[in-house]
């Protein structure tokens, strides 16, 4: 052996010693295992979901916020307000009229009632953020809740300026003033309680409005069902759940809640095995308004129609 041979020798180190069988058979596995995977869930394998995507304005046309500081589901998003771009507030007729102009399939609001028997569409528990006002909202009168400025509380820079105040006076709507907004038009009504008396409130709210909304594809959601031992909750809490108008619209899982400057459309699978009351589902926010005189009604064919 030549010099040259030891030298090559000494560059490559020890024999390694050669893999046991028991080894290649596990990666081969492993190897399968990854393949069989990524190809599982590979999005160009998949077949085109049935149907198509369902946007939904979550409380109609709202004002953008900073995500990262307003995390938590009943964050007052007023106080972390980016700088406003319109005057249109969230949960109003006006926004659900403009978020239907962009293009809502549905419209989602926050149902919250009256301490002398109304309902009105407000999301926070208390008026305290979003208002010049202080208290729960459920233990104010209409009336009360009417005089407030639901613009007062808006700043986009940590409370150094309120570009909104003095432009929200009066404008808490009724539930009625809702459904008069939008006559002929889904609307999903969000329940943020616990309290099976408010879709009573509701229904007879709805009866009363001589709504069908079954017909119409509204849907609701909110209410937990009745665990075994707890009292009933009523007959019309009853068919909030159990009626095909209470059950949950065609939601896509996979939508997020956004404020969207334009259409971010995208093909997502649809869900249609689970209750209102497992849903975990995030909705769409428009965050420009349109021009009011686009139409209220869409389709029929284009409609929300109840599962």
């Amino acid at each position: 052996m030549t010099d040259s041979d030891d030298w090559a020798s000494a560059l490559a180190g020890p024999k390694k010693k050669p893999m046991k069988r028991r080894t290649k058979v596990a990666l081969w596995l492993f190897a399968a295992l990854v393949g069989w995977l990524t190809l599982s869930n590979a999005s160009f394998l998949a077949p085109d979901p049935v149907g198509k995507l369902k946007l939904i304005a979550h409380r109609g046309v709202y004002h953008l916020y900073d995500k990262r500081a307003a995390v938590g589901r009943d964050t007052c998003t007023a106080a972390h307000a980016l700088p406003p771009t319109h005057e249109v507030f969230e949960n109003t007729p006006e926004s659900m009229r403009w978020a239907v102009g962009l293009g809502a399939n549905m419209v989602e609001v926050d149902v919250a009632p009256t301490k002398d028997g109304r309902m009105v569409l407000f999301h926070d528990w208390t008026v305290d953020c979003r208002s010049d006002g202080k208290g729960d909202t459920r233990a104010l009168t209409l009336a009360e809740l009417k005089a407030l400025d639901i613009g007062y509380g808006y700043t986009a820079d940590g409370g150094k300026t309120f570009p909104l105040r003095g432009k929200g006076i009066g404008k808490m709507p009724t539930v009625e003033e809702g459904l008069a907004a939008l006559p002929v038009h889904p609307i999903l009504f969000n329940f943020k309680s616990k309290d099976a008396r408010e879709a009573d409130q509701l229904f007879a709210i709805l009866k009363a409005a001589g709504r069908d909304s079954e017909r119409i594809g509204d849907a609701f959601y909110g209410l937990r069902r009745r665990t075994p031992g707890e009292a009933d909750a009523g007959a019309a809490a009853r068919q909030l759940v159990v009626r095909p108008e209470a059950r949950s619209a065609r939601v896509q899982q996979g939508l997020c809640d956004l404020g969207l400057d334009r259409d971010r459309s995208r093909k997502l699978p649809e869900r249609r095995d689970r209750n209102p009351d497992q849903l975990s589902m995030g909705l769409l926010g428009l965050a420009r308004p349109a021009d009011p005189a686009h139409g209220q009604r869409r389709r029929a064919g284009d409609r929300l129609r109840p599962i």
